[in-house]
């Protein structure tokens, strides 16, 4: 994006946090490594087995840390997750995101922005039924719905031995950062990519 790969947006972004003092990368992709490698992080070869769709963020990131704590006998406080997908995210959210979770003692934390739309879902009776609203009552402005939160998928920071013991990166007590919307977007497909290109050039 901008002529920089996502992986090197995201390890150049890390690299500028105050708090993160190792950078690993997981890959099974060789130029994914290379740029990897060039940007300062260290690289660890993922196996086949957790290269494809079906492999959980989890699975990816105990893979990792079980090899650390083997091979190295090294365990981090913390751990913290960054998606490259993600690519509008600035340090301040790094940083925010593992402050939360130490300010507030909490067990995982995450970067998320406020919420205020209207949820529907298909019930057992395949009947559209509100989920955050009561689709009898007369519609309220979107605005009077209850504040929630939208996970953004760009940060997650969470205490590491709770992460082992429960492996799933929402254990315990949770808190989150709230970043504003105008930094919330996922690239998933070439057309999101397209948009994304997009953007920057309007916040440039």
């Amino acid at each position: 994006m901008g002529g920089k790969p996502l992986i090197a947006r995201t390890i150049d972004t890390a690299r500028e946090s105050q708090l993160i003092n190792r950078i690993i990368v997981t890959t099974d992709d060789k130029e994914i490594a290379r740029v990897a490698k060039e940007h300062e992080a260290e690289v660890f070869n993922r196996s086949e087995k957790l290269s494809n769709d079906e492999a959980t963020s989890e699975a990816v990131l105990l893979d990792v840390l079980d090899n650390l704590k083997h091979n190295e006998s090294y365990v981090p406080d913390i751990t913290v997750l960054l998606q490259c997908t993600s690519p509008f995210t600035i340090m301040e959210d790094i940083d925010g995101t593992i402050y939360s979770l130490i300010n507030n003692n909490t067990d995982s934390a995450f970067s998320a922005t406020d919420f205020k739309h209207f949820l529907w879902m298909r019930n057992n009776s395949c009947k559209m039924v509100g989920i955050n609203h009561n689709e009898n009552i007369g519609r309220k402005p979107r605005q009077d719905l209850p504040l929630q939160h939208l996970e953004t998928g760009s940060v997650c920071a969470f205490l590491t031995a709770g992460f082992l013991k429960y492996k799933n990166r929402f254990f315990g007590n949770i808190s989150i950062y709230r970043i504003p919307d105008n930094r919330v977007f996922e690239i998933d497909t070439q057309f999101e990519l397209e948009i994304a290109n997009q953007i920057e050039k309007l916040m440039n």
